[in-house]
């Protein structure tokens, strides 16, 4: 069974039975976030800037992501 796959015993037809966030999380071979991994792995945000700016940004460039792929699909 892949990685990311549910055993077909847990599958339902019925949304309110569905597996549990933690069941879903195991099979996908995912933990709670470590931040200061996360932080290790990368500085692309200045520390001067708050989260506020960081938020921002994030918001601007999925807009622009999306403006792209609407005018691929134009």
């Amino acid at each position: 069974m892949a990685k990311n796959e549910i055993e077909i015993d847990q599958v339902t037809d019925d949304f309110y039975s569905a597996p549990d966030v933690e069941t879903l999380a195991r099979h996908q071979g995912v933990g709670p976030l470590d931040f200061e991994h996360a932080r290790r792995l990368g500085r692309f945000w200045p520390e001067d800037e708050s989260i506020d700016g960081f938020i921002a940004t994030v918001r601007r460039w999925r807009d622009e992501e999306s403006a792209e792929v609407d005018r691929e699909l134009s």
